[in-house]
């Protein structure tokens, strides 16, 4: 669904995740990591996350690399 949102290849590298909202983080801490969405329990659970909080958003991260650039 994603690639073909973007049209990306399949050859073409991509991550997907998203962030708790701020009230879920641990206290204390400046900022958390956040979830990688790997296999499709991780998108279920980002689903169920986010028909509860809607300001949960997935972040698409697309990884080109320009090799024998100088």
């Amino acid at each position: 669904m994603v690639r073909g949102k973007y049209r990306l290849l399949p050859s073409e590298a991509l991550a997907l995740t998203y962030d708790y909202p701020d009230w879920m983080k641990i206290s204390g801490y400046y900022t958390t990591l956040t979830v990688d969405i790997l296999e499709d329990g991780d998108v279920e659970l980002f689903m169920a996350v986010r028909m509860d909080f809607v300001n949960v958003t997935m972040c698409v991260a697309i990884v080109t690399r320009m090799l024998g650039a100088t």
